[in-house]
């Protein structure tokens, strides 16, 4: 934008017959000598009297204030149309509007489809993956020599990569569960344990969440949470993928899990 203040013929005339009176003509001395505000109090004081304005910028300097008034006085007295003497202003930094958040679309597989390869088709979301559980969920109190906080929930999934692009692993944020309490409309959500995950899944020889994956490509994890000791059996594994570049999945995977095996104290 512009910023710009009308000034009056009047404006100029005073001004450069100040300069000089004062100081003989108007000079680098005259601009220095008057601070702005002082510059825009005489602007201000001719402003609230008669007569044509002509916009000036708001923000000149000093010395091409002057100038520009020479100028323009000069060619009133030619007969000369004085125009407008416009310069532009220092760019207004506008801020920019706050992104919406980066919401999946969230994708909910049927009860009892669990052991089935299942996909986000007929959902009106993009097919990305598909998911199911390989083993019977169960409960641990111990795995790889480390103890649970409150138990262990094992749970091992197939995922396959139905998408055109190579995914560079799975973050452990991509998994969590969530535990749904049936008289309230409350829940519960536990995080992937990265270090247990990653010790079972090396154990049984099997895919690393760090590892690529391909399209096409089937893999298989451990996925390891450490769980409330009062939980019940209404848990629901949430997948939405995001790698170790950020890529993220356009999908959010909502995959109920059959009733575990109860705990095994080992």
């Amino acid at each position: 934008m512009k910023k710009l203040v009308r000034v009056s013929v009047l404006t100029i005339i005073a001004l450069i017959l100040f300069s000089f009176v004062f100081f003989g003509l108007p000079s680098r001395s005259f601009a220095q000598a008057l601070k702005p505000e002082e510059i825009m109090y005489l602007i201000d004081l001719v402003l609230k009297s008669d007569g044509d304005k002509v916009p000036v910028p708001a923000n000149v300097s000093q010395d091409e204030l002057v100038m520009k008034m020479m100028t323009m006085f000069e060619e009133s007295r030619k007969g000369a149309p004085s125009g407008v003497i416009e310069m532009i202003a220092e760019p207004t930094v506008e801020s920019k509007p706050a992104l919406p958040a980066d919401e999946p679309i969230d994708c909910f597989i049927p009860n009892g489809q669990a052991y089935r390869m299942s996909t986000c088709a007929g959902n009106g979301a993009p097919t990305e993956f598909s998911l199911k559980v390989d083993w019977q969920p169960r409960i641990m109190t111990h795995i790889a020599g480390i103890g649970a906080n409150g138990y262990f929930l094992e749970v091992r999934v197939q995922i396959t990569n139905m998408t055109d692009k190579t995914w560079n692993g799975f973050r452990g944020t991509s998994f969590s569960v969530i535990e749904d309490f049936s008289e309230s409309d409350a829940r519960m959500t536990y995080q992937l344990d990265d270090v247990v995950t990653s010790k079972k899944s090396k154990s049984y020889e099997l895919n690393q969440l760090k590892e690529p994956v391909f399209p096409g490509q089937t893999v298989t994890y451990f996925l390891v949470f450490d769980i409330s000791k009062h939980s019940v059996t209404q848990q629901t594994l949430v997948f939405r993928a995001v790698d170790y570049s950020d890529q993220k999945s356009e999908t959010k995977i909502y995959l109920p899990l059959p009733d575990f095996i109860p705990v095994q104290y080992n």
